[in-house]
């Protein structure tokens, strides 16, 4: 590999298992955008002198990473051109500080553990947000995290009643399953895996599944029939299909494979197949018009409201053994309550998972008349939360799972294990928002571009080297100037041959507006 140096080529050093944190910044910084707002001076002179402690300054230590990055300071270099006279010997920024701030109060990312490169790129953006909106010298500006940001439109029709209902949901990135049963060797893999194997005999490679990113697509926008749907419009229990499909493009398309799920073991595990990311991808026939199309009726609810019944009374005993352990009365009948009086163990489960909450030590508030169907709300049930403890889930984080998938154990701890902590946490943080504001799922506000023509160009590639998901090694591949640049850490180097086909995330770029458009 020929070392490279200069602007734009300059390593991170690692400080122990912040691989991941290095693949996601260098790619945010291979960004126009991002490089354009946080290697800026201005800004960062600017900060400096608003800052009280500009090394607890997320904005601070983002321009000074950015100026490490994306400046010759670190750099030893043919002034001339980097890419065609690389040099043996090339310098690197130390992300200390940085690292410490993004991570600050954050159980994982402040560890020294490997963590998840995707779910680090989310939290980051989620990061990222917090601080514009909070820093006086750029929240003013378009939060740059809008770049990534799309909507997408779920349709459900009663098959009954053939009516629709339409709900939207705004995204950062792009999760698509790896459906290995439609691997294009399948038989080959399938041959492979039956032959004997005999004491002596050579080690022969692997063979791995080779999925199209065609079929990952498919598989993701492809509709799901749910056979125990009660129709709202004629309160009676049939079926019901259910299909997503793009409303808006974003700018900055990142696209993560599903490479890892539960297994039968309910451990994560990480599956090992090759998906060829495209130097282009079109998605044109994945979106669809926003709402209603012609010849639709909407389905609405029309059975009629029932008032709520009296609010449930909270086990006396239940209460005194909470409020033992020092927690307010109202608290304990609140966690009583919300676990309908299972015992006092889940009682103190629930309220683990909730001593935050604003309203903790407040009076418990009755169910809303006709605030959901026989009035009163959902909760989760009491083993399941017990069981997805035992895996190691806070209560928060297990209760909005049951609730989420309807108290089915199996699918709550799926999500949990693949959604990872900041998915989770970014999951949370919006159902709260949208019950604050009153908002129904139709009142989301549109983000990316619906007049994009949905074909991207491929840029950047992040790789996760090795077969467990808390261990290996991340790496990011981004091509520069028509060229592919690896960074591994604090080498940098050109690369020859992107893994493309076994890359966990990609990173596209729109191309285009549609011609009449433009």
């Amino acid at each position: 590999l020929e070392p490279l140096s200069g602007a734009g080529l300059i390593g991170l050093k690692n400080l122990g298992n912040t691989c991941y944190l290095a693949s996601v910044m260098q790619v945010m910084f291979s960004i126009h955008e991002f490089a354009r707002r946080y290697n800026n001076d201005e800004v960062a002179l600017q900060v400096r002198s608003m800052s009280q402690d500009v090394t607890a300054d997320g904005i601070f230590q983002l321009c000074k990473l950015g100026n490490g990055l994306l400046t010759d300071r670190y750099a030893i270099v043919d002034p001339q051109n980097a890419l065609e006279h690389p040099v043996p010997n090339v310098e690197w920024v130390e992300p200390r500080s940085f690292k410490h701030v993004i991570g600050s109060g954050h159980p994982e990312f402040s560890s020294a553990g490997q963590q998840d490169a995707a779910e680090f790129f989310q939290y980051f953006l989620d990061w990222l947000e917090r601080q514009e909106r909070s820093n006086i010298i750029v929240q003013t500006l378009k939060p740059l995290a809008d770049i990534f940001a799309f909507t997408t439109q779920r349709r459900l029709q009663c098959h009954q009643s053939n009516k629709v209902s339409y709900s939207k949901s705004l995204h950062n990135v792009l999760t698509i399953p790896i459906p290995v049963e439609l691997a294009d060797n399948a038989s080959e893999v399938d041959r492979a895996s039956k032959k004997p194997r005999m004491e002596g005999d050579q080690e022969e490679a692997e063979v791995l599944p080779k999925v199209s990113i065609e079929s990952c697509l498919q598989r993701f926008f492809a509709p799901s029939e749910l056979s125990d749907f009660t129709s709202p419009a004629t309160g009676i229990k049939g079926k019901a299909t259910i299909s997503q499909r793009l409303v808006t493009f974003p700018k900055y398309l990142p696209i993560v494979l599903s490479r890892y799920v539960l297994g039968e073991d309910w451990t994560p595990k990480k599956i090992l197949a090759e998906v060829p990311f495209p130097d282009v991808i079109d998605l044109s026939s994945f979106q669809v018009a926003e709402g209603l199309q012609e010849g639709e009726q909407e389905l609405e609810d029309a059975a009629p409201k029932q008032e709520a019944p009296a609010a449930p009374s909270p086990d006396e005993a239940i209460v005194a053994q909470v409020a033992a352990m020092g927690f307010s009365e109202n608290a304990a009948k609140r966690a009583a309550i919300a676990v309908s009086n299972a015992g006092s163990e889940q009682a103190m489960e629930w309220l683990f998972g909730h001593l935050e909450d604003a309203d903790i030590n407040d009076p418990p508030v009755p169910p809303a008349a006709g605030s959901a169907a026989g009035g009163s709300k959902p909760t989760a049930s009491a083993d399941g939360m017990a069981m997805l403890s035992a895996m190691g889930f806070d209560g928060s984080k297990a209760e909005f799972a049951l609730l989420k998938f309807s108290n089915n154990v199996e699918q709550a701890a799926d999500w949990l294990f693949s959604a990872g902590d900041a998915g989770i946490e970014a999951a949370i943080a919006e159902a709260k928002a949208a019950e604050q504001k009153g908002n129904s799922s139709g009142d989301v506000e549109l983000k990316g571009q619906a007049d994009f023509d949905g074909t991207y160009e491929l840029f950047a590639l992040v790789s996760h080297l090795g077969r467990n998901t808390s261990s290996g090694h991340y790496v990011c591949h981004i091509k520069k100037d028509g060229r592919w640049v690896i960074f591994n850490d604090r080498k940098v180097a050109l690369s020859s041959s992107p893994p493309k086909d076994v890359a966990y995330m990609a990173f596209y770029k729109a191309r285009q507006h549609r011609p009449e458009q433009a």
